[in-house]
């Protein structure tokens, strides 16, 4: 079949279907509660994998949904998410610790602390990405003084 991941990716977000988590290698894709992972790859998947994906989806889909759209109409690669930029405000412990104590302004439920300020930035990346369900690389973080 010699499919692109980019172009699996395309085809899938034009029948609806939200990229809505991602890793280093896979993009997790949902729709209506019908959820399907597939890989992020430099070169073409495998034909079994492209296969495998088509035939998983066919039932909501269509018989040959893949291989028709990319014989048709080679489809546009997906943007990478938007990051998701926080404000962090960071104070010094109160309680006689020598330390950190972070939230972020948009959520205050989302909290760090750290011994240092670099260790409790990283920290509150970390959370952050863990509320949201992503990696930290995809979170931004602009301190704020109290």
């Amino acid at each position: 079949m010699g499919t692109s991941s980019e172009a699996l990716h395309a085809v899938l977000i034009s029948n609806g279907f939200i990229a809505t988590r991602s890793t280093r290698s896979h993009w997790v894709f949902e729709l209506d509660g019908e959820r399907v992972v597939v890989p992020r790859r430099t070169q073409d998947l495998s034909d079994w994998v492209a296969a495998t994906i088509e035939w998983l989806l066919e039932p909501r889909l269509g018989r040959r949904w893949l291989s028709t759209a990319l014989a048709t109409d080679p489809p546009k690669p997906p943007t990478a998410p938007e990051p998701i930029r926080l404000h962090l405000v960071v104070r010094p412990a109160t309680s006689g610790n020598e330390g950190w104590n972070a939230f972020m302004v948009e959520e205050p439920r989302i909290i760090a602390s750290g011994h240092t300020l670099d260790e409790t930035h990283a920290l509150a990346r970390q959370a952050a990405a863990a509320w949201f369900g992503t990696d930290d690389d995809r979170i931004e973080l602009q301190p704020l003084a109290p």
